[in-house]
């Protein structure tokens, strides 16, 4: 079961690190192509902002997700 609270939101987000990790993309060069700070980015990937939809879909473009390990880390699906 889900618990609500910030441990879960950070783990969500875990996946995600690791793609970034893996494909040598920055925190610093992701929040640039998203046109925003590496602070904001930082809050969402860390669960304690939401990502905007927008930034959802250019995201998953700038990393190559597919549609399901991108509904899995953002959507939960």
């Amino acid at each position: 079961s889900r618990t609500e609270g910030g441990d879960d939101m950070s783990d969500r987000f875990h996946e995600l690190k690791s793609i970034m990790f893996a494909q040598k993309v920055s925190q610093e060069n992701l929040a640039k192509d998203l046109g925003i700070t590496l602070q904001s980015l930082n809050s969402k990937i860390n669960g304690k902002r939401d990502f905007a939809l927008r930034e959802v879909v250019k995201i998953a473009k700038s990393l190559d997700l597919d549609a399901g390990t991108r509904d899995r880390i953002f959507f939960n699906l």
